[in-house]
């Protein structure tokens, strides 16, 4: 179990060796700090919920900006694509989520804006990470096959993409969530919706056997 006089006790063990220890030693701390964490993660990325492994993420004694750190590298390894843009999430849940990205080069534009494209992959992956957990829950899945989008001024400094409210019926195929991007003023900047197919739910294990 890690706490504050614990992590006291190891910098002052790994004060006293010499400077080529000092990795190893920052190593063995980040998984000191992780390992409360370790076994929710797992079960989360056995279902392919994202909100669950969030969820152990945040319960972690490390700064914010480690804790996305560490989830946006799980997803870059599930969905190397959405890794590319550099996103920030700032909360999610099964019926909401918050994520952000701020422009730089690798997803700016001839404009000096954010590219079309990031906005889009912004969108879908807002969209995607809580409608993927909550739906996993039910024994139901998605993909998406189709999305639209409108863009409304240049996507200049930090963009945050919202959604919330997401309610899927348990006879519904067809789902279609709205995204909005909003810059640092709070002006809307894209609007995203991602066509997404249903899947009915799947036989609980229980009823397999049953059948």
């Amino acid at each position: 179990f890690f706490d504050s006089m614990a992590m006291t006790d190891f910098m002052e063990l790994a004060a006293g060796y010499p400077v080529f220890v000092l990795p190893f030693a920052a190593v063995a701390l980040f998984f000191m700090v992780l390992s409360p964490a370790i076994p929710a993660m797992y079960r989360g990325i056995k279902k392919k919920d994202g909100v669950e492994v969030y969820q152990a993420i945040e319960q972690t004694l490390f700064p914010s900006f480690i804790r996305s750190w560490i989830f946006m590298r799980l997803i870059a390894v599930t969905t190397p694509y959405s890794g590319t843009i550099g996103a920030k999430v700032n909360s999610l849940s099964y019926d909401h989520a918050d994520i952000a990205i701020r422009y730089h080069k690798a997803i700016g534009n001839p404009f000096a804006s954010i590219h079309l494209a990031a906005l889009i992959n912004l969108g879908e992956l807002t969209a995607m990470l809580p409608l993927v957990a909550g739906l996993g829950k039910q024994r139901r899945r998605c993909l998406p096959n189709g999305l639209r989008a409108e863009f409304h001024k240049k996507a200049r400094g930090t963009i945050t993409a919202t959604i919330d409210e997401i309610e899927v019926a348990d006879d519904q195929e067809d789902y279609e969530p709205e995204v909005q991007l909003h810059d640092e003023a709070g002006d809307l900047v894209a609007q995203v919706w991602i066509k997404i197919k249903v899947s009915a739910p799947e036989p609980s294990k229980k009823t397999k056997k049953e059948q």
